[in-house]
């Protein structure tokens, strides 16, 4: 794939995967028992901007709507 794929290619590839991985432990996680850090790194997975100054139901309402 290296060599029949641009590098932009398989950036954005590499991020579809991640983001579709990220969804479905979304599905499969109660978010209501993560940690607040637990919720935070998840949101940093996914982009969010923000993160930093939201508390931990902000967070989960953010992640559900991600």
């Amino acid at each position: 794939m290296r060599e029949a794929l641009s590098e932009e290619r398989l950036t954005a590839l590499g991020q579809q995967a991640a983001a579709a991985k990220l969804e479905n432990m979304m599905t499969i996680i109660d978010l209501d028992e993560l940690t607040r850090d637990e919720l935070y790194e998840l949101a940093q997975t996914t982009g969010i901007e923000g993160r930093s100054d939201m508390n931990k139901d902000e967070l989960i309402n953010t992640l559900q709507g991600a």
